[in-house]
């Protein structure tokens, strides 16, 4: 039996309309900023052949998970926490950093070389930590630009040295605003910015939500919307080699964990959640939620499972679930149960056609050109039409320049297949499969 597992990864631009409008949709422009902790190695951000600096960063992440079980790793020699609940515990901000600088310290001072692993902890030092509203403000903040905003300290440890750069809360805007845009991590602007006379990140921050979008395209909104504070990153910035399987220790969250099941359960699978966060980065893990629409593709909607309890209401406050249609309110002719039991992201074509062999279309009058007698699914062989019911005709958009109609009809073919079928722009596709 087909199922429809509500854990998926999918693009957060797939489907994106092409209107500025459509591109500040509720997430992008309301999305929370995590205060973040970043810690850099710079002794050990090379990835060189024999996997001896890795396995010594390893070190320094085993430390890190003392105080936080979460550890996302950005690039070799980088890593960061998000700081809300372990600053919390240790009594502030200052607090930890200077707790994870004595910690290393003393790892640093054991003067510990394992020649089995290759490691030597006395390459861990110096250490540099960034904390600041969003995770990208943070790895900008390691690096100690000049700002009048950054507030720094230093710490001598025997052989570790370390340095600590904070942001102050509320003030990742203002940090940013004064730093070049060469900073900025997609370099395919740069050049144009300076041509434009835009050298700061401050005054890109300034421009326009429609003038970014008009010159720049959808991908540069939303570095837009991180030079301004309000995204925490934008795809690319984390920069660790990107692997084709999941490590062995991440097991697949099952459905019963997100609605229902024990804690352990639900501890199990937020664990591996966290897990592949860290491993393809934000936004790139999705679950599916029910709304109210018309067709099945209309009624539900893929959420990023770590903005949905940041999601506002309209009142600004914080909501505990994401801003979905109301399945309360009237669908006039909306398809009920039975529900399919898969739903495709991706319409696949097909073919209908009559004993005649001509092929089947909807007229005006909203009705079949002929009885279906064959269908052929994504170019397969043609199988026979055992029953069918339908069309019913949905218009949406009917305000727009490019009104949406299609035309719905529920087929029996003679391989068993019990499907929904979509007429729009002339043609026919798989909508949904039923058991």
């Amino acid at each position: 039996m087909a199922t429809f597992n509500p854990v998926c990864y999918k693009s957060p631009y797939e489907g994106v309309g092409d209107s500025a409008k459509t591109q500040l949709s509720t997430f992008h422009l309301l999305e929370s900023v995590d205060r973040y902790l970043a810690l850099s190695c710079p002794n050990l951000s090379h990835a060189d052949d024999f996997g001896r600096e890795l396995r010594t960063f390893q070190q320094v992440v085993i430390v890190l998970k003392e105080f936080c079980p979460f550890i996302e790793t950005i690039a070799p020699g980088v890593c960061a926490l998000k700081l809300r609940g372990p600053s919390r515990y240790f009594g502030g901000e200052d607090n930890l950093s200077e707790l994870i600088h004595n910690r290393i310290a003393t790892l640093v001072n054991a003067k510990i070389t394992d020649k089995r692993l290759a490691i030597d902890v006395a390459s861990i030092s110096p250490v540099r930590i960034g904390i600041a509203n969003g995770l990208w403000a943070s790895l900008v903040a390691i690096n100690n630009p000049r700002s009048t905003v950054l507030r720094v300290a230093s710490i001598e440890l025997g052989n570790y040295s370390g340095i600590t750069s904070v942001v102050p809360t509320d003030t990742t805007s203002d940090f940013l605003a004064e730093l070049p845009v060469s900073l900025l991590p997609n370099t395919n602007i740069i050049g144009t910015l300076h041509k434009l006379g835009i050298n700061t990140i401050g005054s890109f921050a300034n421009l326009t939500t429609e003038d970014v979008f008009s010159r720049f395209g959808k991908q540069v909104l939303l570095l837009h919307e991180m030079a301004k504070g309000l995204r925490s990153e934008v795809p690319g910035i984390r920069h660790y080699q990107k692997r084709n399987t999941l490590p062995p220790n991440i097991q697949p969250a099952k459905q019963q964990d997100f609605w229902g099941g024990s804690d352990a359960s639900k501890e199990r699978a937020l664990g591996s959640l966290h897990k592949l966060e860290s491993i393809l980065g934000p936004e790139q893990i999705f679950i599916a939620r029910l709304q109210g629409g018309w067709a099945p593709d209309d009624q539900y909607r893929f959420i990023p499972w770590n903005l949905q309890r940041t999601l506002r209401g309209s009142r600004g406050k914080l909501s505990s679930r994401p801003v979905l249609a109301d399945k309360e309110k009237p669908w006039p002719g909306h398809f009920t149960h039975p529900f399919p039991s898969l739903v495709l992201v991706k319409p696949v074509l097909v073919h209908l056609r009559s004993n005649t062999q001509q092929a089947i279309t909807v007229t005006r009058r909203s009705m079949l050109s002929d009885k279906p007698a064959d269908i052929s699914i994504n170019g397969s062989q043609w199988h026979k039409v055992v029953n069918y019911a339908g069309p019913w005709t949905h218009e949406s958009q009917w305000w727009s320049k490019h009104p949406k109609r299609q035309a719905y009809i529920q087929l029996t073919a003679s391989n068993g297949c019990n499907c929904l079928l979509v007429f729009e722009h002339k043609t026919w596709f798989l909508n949904s499969v039923y058991d």
